[in-house]
């Protein structure tokens, strides 16, 4: 996968050369993508931490679940990196192999793109509504 270099650039943390990244799964379809010696090294150490305090068999299986939800990912210079098959499942850019990049509020988001598509129509109300809210508020004038 590529990303783009106008989202590169969108992304101050991502443009200053970052080649280590972090992908955090969640629940709703997505991941975020960070990078792995800021907010990432924070993530992992917060997990080893956790780690530390517990005994078996629950330090293997929060041990599993880390590794389920975190992913390190590795970007070369031209912006490419490539997916591992755990990213691509959870994301299910599998078949067909299609995903969604979405930079929002100086982050990077990987979306399934069924996911995303569930969506539009929320967000077309939404813009919808507030297009709505303005010109009615500026017609009151």
């Amino acid at each position: 996968m590529s990303i783009p270099l106008m989202a590169r650039r969108r992304l101050e943390w991502l443009s200053a050369g970052t080649t280590e990244l972090l992908a955090i799964l969640e629940a709703d379809g997505s991941a975020e993508v960070v990078s792995w010696r800021g907010e990432g090294a924070d993530r992992i150490a917060q997990i080893e931490a956790v780690l530390q305090g517990l005994t078996e068999p629950d330090r293997s299986e929060v041990a599993l679940a880390a590794m389920d939800r975190y992913i390190r990912l590795r970007l070369d210079g031209t912006g490419r990196m490539v997916l591992p098959t755990t990213l691509l499942s959870h994301l299910e850019a599998v078949d067909p192999p299609a995903l969604r990049l979405v930079v929002r509020d100086s982050r990077l988001w990987f979306w399934s793109e069924r996911q995303w598509r569930a969506g539009q129509l929320g967000r077309y109300l939404q813009i919808a509504k507030a297009i709505e809210d303005r010109s009615r508020n500026s017609g009151a004038r």
